[in-house]
């Protein structure tokens, strides 16, 4: 029975289902929907909900097994480093959760420190966007190859599996390797943009289908109802801030991308074909007239106002975005300047402002 192929296909297909649904659904709407492939993977959309939820659950999950108390079931299993592991895997999973979601700024509307602010691409309160994209990506693929690859190896590899045995630390089977290893390749062929969000979204899953493994006495039905509660808190937690509204603070954002656009209008900043970036990325690489010279750096306000306009961020203390779309033949353009407004979200297109997102053109697109 124990090298029956079958039975080794069934257990693949059990520990390495959701991972390889993952990877599969982000080729494929990479190469028949790369529309929605992007839309979903936006800040604040469906995929980057489901990547926190996953890894949430997974922490939990992992700090609350009976394998880190002394339960007459776990006293067998239990080792020296079974707790230590389990409690590093635990917060580990809570700590990744919350850098998703940069420790819950979007959903506060917090201003990070300054550091944050200079020194992340995104202004955002998490450590991972410090760090520049090759680094980030050599971080992920090294997580999926190290967990998903090198450790199932050793727990069956003598004399390694012997001593993670004696030590305790809870075992990975092997048939949680194709998951992993298809994980990577989609991240190394990167199909299209945001692909890296998806692979994000399968290493959550990964671990929780690995934690759930830890967990032996989870039932089938129980790890269904765990990994339902994952898919519905994900899809749910987008929809319920698409609801946020905050006239007071729409106000004043329609106020300042107006005096953004008139910046641009008169040359104090100079935008080009292509560009869809922060408006503080955009200023710090391609430069332009002195805060105080410009309409947006001339608008009244307390002090706590200027300085967050300095980093050019919205009364929700998020990046303003500046987006430039140029036809073929560079003959027409749309150009505005917005903010993501109460709901956090990116709602609009490469020529219509819609939604909750406020914005004010420079140059509206032709037929408008």
């Amino acid at each position: 029975m124990r090298n029956d192929p079958t039975l080794f296909l069934l257990r693949t297909v059990r520990d390495s289902g959701l991972t390889t649904a993952v990877a599969v659904l982000t080729w494929g709407l990479a190469a028949w929907a790369p529309g929605a492939f992007e839309r979903l993977a936006q800040e604040d959309g469906p995929v980057e909900w489901l990547t926190f939820w996953s890894f949430a659950v997974a922490g939990l999950l992992a700090l609350t097994s009976p394998l880190l108390h002394r339960t007459p079931a776990a006293e067998n299993l239990r080792g020296p480093l079974t707790r230590t592991f389990l409690f590093l895997f635990g917060v580990g999973a809570m700590v990744v959760a919350l850098e998703e979601i940069s420790w819950g700024q979007r959903l506060l509307g917090y201003r990070p420190p300054d550091v944050f602010l200079r020194g992340n691409f995104q202004q955002e309160l998490n450590l991972h966007n410090l760090t520049g994209a090759g680094t980030r990506g050599a971080l992920l693929v090294g997580l999926l190859f190290a967990f998903g690859v090198v450790y199932p190896l050793l727990c069956r590899t003598p004399p390694t599996s012997r001593w993670l045995h004696v030590l305790g630390v809870p075992v990975l089977p092997l048939t949680v390797i194709p998951g992993f290893a298809l994980l990577i390749t989609t991240y190394a062929a990167y199909p299209r943009s945001y692909t890296g969000e998806w692979v994000e979204l399968g290493t959550g899953v990964g671990l929780v289908q690995a934690v759930l493994i830890y967990r032996a006495e989870f039932t089938r039905r129980q790890a269904w109802v765990c990994l339902s509660a994952v898919l519905i808190a994900g899809l749910l937690t987008p929809l319920a801030q698409s609801g946020l509204t905050d006239p007071t603070r729409r106000e004043l954002a329609a106020e300042e991308t107006r005096a953004l656009a008139e910046d641009f209008a008169r040359k104090r900043y100079r935008s080009r074909c292509g560009v869809h970036k922060r408006l503080y990325t955009f200023v710090t690489e391609y430069g332009g007239a002195p805060f105080e010279e410009t309409a947006f750096g001339a608008l009244p306000g307390s002090d706590a106002d200027i300085e967050r306009r300095r980093f050019f961020l919205d009364p929700w203390n998020l990046p303003y975005w500046i987006r430039h779309t140029c036809a073929r033949d560079r003959q027409s353009s749309a150009v505005y300047v917005y903010s993501f407004g109460a709901n956090r979200q990116r709602d609009s297109t490469a020529e219509l402002l819609t939604a909750d997102d406020v914005g004010a053109w420079v140059n509206h697109p032709r037929n408008r």
